[in-house]
Parts: C-alpha cells; sequence; structure tokens
C-alpha cells in the first residue's frame, strides 16, 4: 500500500499585509521636547544616517535608561556570576594537585561552567544593551550544556558523553528521554519555549531597538538569567567541585575553604531571595534540576 504522505503546510497569513518599518523616532521618556531622549529606531531611509550609527547611538542611550530600570536584577546577577567565578578559583589548584583524583567526566562539567560564565555576561551585556533577542540564543546554549553537563556527570558510560567528546551534536530530546527522574516535562517546556524564539522563525530575534515597548521582554531574559544561573550553581558545587577536592581544600588551604563557606552561604541566602520573586513553574523547574537524576 503506498504511503500517504501528511499535506504540505499553508499558511492563512500568506495574504496579510507586508510590515515595513515606517515608524518615527521612539521617546525612552516623557520629555518629548528633549532631543537627546530620542532613540532612532531602525528606518529606512536613503538620506538618514549609516546603520551602524543608528545601532550605536540606540544601545548607548538604551544602557543609560536600562541600567537604572533593572539595576536591581543586573547588581543580583552580577554578585552571582562573581561568586561563582571565585569559587571556582579557589579550587582550581585541586585540578593539578597529583594526589586528587579527578574524574575524566571533569572534562564536560569543567566546560559547560566555564563556557557559561562567558554565555550569560554576553547575554546580560546584551540585555543591558536592549538587545533582548540576540541574547536568547546564548541563554538557551546555557542551559542546553547544563543538562549535557549534568547528565554525563550521573551517566557518564552513555553515548552521550562520548559524542559530546568527539565534538559531536548531542540531541537534548534524547537526554530527556533517557531521564527517569525528575519529570522531564518542565525541561522540555522551557527548552522549548526558549527553541520557538531562537530558531529561525518569525518569532525570533527582536525586529526593533525600541526598550519602550519591549521591557516584558527584556525583563524575561533576567528572569531566565537568574534561573538558569541557579542551575549552574548547583552544578559547580554538587558536580565540579566534589567531596574529594573539598577535603583537600579544607586540610590544606583552610583559609580559602572557609572563604568559600561564606560565598556559599551568601548564594544560599541569595538564590532563596531570587526564588520568592519567581513563578511556581520556574521555582520547580529549579527543584527538578537540582534533585538526584535518574536514568533509565
Amino acid at each position: 500500500m503506498k504511503k500517504l504522505e501528511n499535506p504540505a503546510h499553508k499558511s492563512l497569513r500568506r495574504n496579510e499585509p507586508l510590515h515595513i518599518p515606517f515608524n518615527e523616532p521612539v521617546l525612552l521618556n516623557d520629555k518629548k521636547n528633549n532631543e537627546k531622549d530620542k532613540v532612532k529606531d531602525i528606518i529606512y531611509d536613503k538620506k538618514g544616517k549609516p546603520f551602524i550609527d543608528i545601532f550605536d547611538n540606540a544601545i548607548t542611550k538604551n544602557n543609560d535608561v536600562l541600567v537604572i530600570a533593572f539595576s536591581k536584577y543586573f547588581s543580583r546577577i552580577n554578585n552571582s556570576i562573581n561568586n561563582h567565578y571565585e569559587i571556582m578559583s579557589q579550587y582550581m589548584w585541586c585540578f593539578q594537585a597529583s594526589f586528587i583524583q579527578i574524574s575524566s567526566v571533569n572534562t564536560v562539567l569543567f566546560s559547560a561552567f566555564h563556557k557559561s560564565l562567558i554565555n550569560i555576561a554576553s547575554a546580560l551585556h546584551l540585555t543591558k544593551n536592549g538587545l533582548w533577542g540576540p541574547a536568547r540564543p546564548l541563554i538557551r546554549q546555557t542551559l542546553e550544556s547544563l543538562i549535557i553537563a549534568k547528565y554525563c556527570s550521573v551517566n557518564h558510560e552513555s553515548e552521550i558523553y562520548d559524542l559530546w567528546l568527539d565534538g559531536k551534536q548531542v540531541s537534548i530530546g534524547k537526554v530527556f528521554k533517557n531521564l527517569e527522574k525528575p519529570n522531564t516535562d518542565r525541561f522540555k517546556s522551557f527548552w522549548g519555549s526558549l527553541s520557538d524564539l531562537t530558531h529561525s522563525s518569525r518569532y525570533a530575534s527582536q525586529p526593533n531597538l525600541d526598550i519602550k515597548s519591549n521591557l516584558d521582554d527584556l525583563l524575561l531574559n533576567l528572569v531566565w538569567i537568574e534561573i538558569v544561573l541557579e542551575c549552574k550553581y548547583h552544578l559547580l558545587i554538587s558536580h565540579v567541585i566534589t567531596k574529594n577536592m573539598t577535603y583537600y581544600e579544607k586540610r590544606y588551604s583552610e583559609e580559602s575553604y572557609l572563604r568559600v563557606q561564606k560565598l556559599k552561604l551568601e548564594l544560599k541566602n541569595h538564590y532563596l531571595n531570587v526564588r520568592k520573586e519567581m513563578s511556581n513553574d520556574a521555582k520547580q523547574f529549579i527543584v527538578d534540576f537540582r534533585t538526584k537524576w535518574v536514568v533509565k
């Protein structure tokens, strides 16, 4: 019997009017007569300024507004990133000590931690300049690397670990499929939302440089970054840094050990306070990431 093929998708939006940006300059505040507060959005004008000039002017003015509007978020995200970095720095000597046994799986664990520092800092920098769209692929990439790293940590005999080692593409869907616990519904939902907004669809990236009409998108980025940061912290203290490393840190470098304990206490209280502002789904996502994973 001949296999029936699914009919080609036909959009009902084909005949919608074409949207072209002929908009006026965007005001960042209510001082309508203050020319310096205007951001020239992307207007295609053969007599206008070069695009890079428009772009640079917009992100400079966006940054001036956003560092004040979202100062609480930027401050605590900066502190969180810096504390992650300092904790890891306190333990770096352990990787070079021949008498401390380090699992080979730390190759993927440390890579995920290290690269996510750069990714998150970059996503934060872009968001701070009003570039919420280009920041999202970095947030998604960080989330994927953390999920893959933890999976490899709990199941380093898996093919996924070998694929990662050889630089092959790793399917996040396969990771979810191989997990018995926790329930992966929230993982799939969060990852799916990020994927929808980062793949090449009509909803990906951003259409303009106007922050006034996109404050919700900017705030959403900051919430996502804080979710990913707590997951990253869990990977750091529960998988990258092992009990064996902590034992020798305390034995041979008590000052560093005490400093780390102080930072860990600060971060524990920090994340408790941050979670108070999150939705129940976001809180449960973090719980699911931090819980003990069981593979099928």
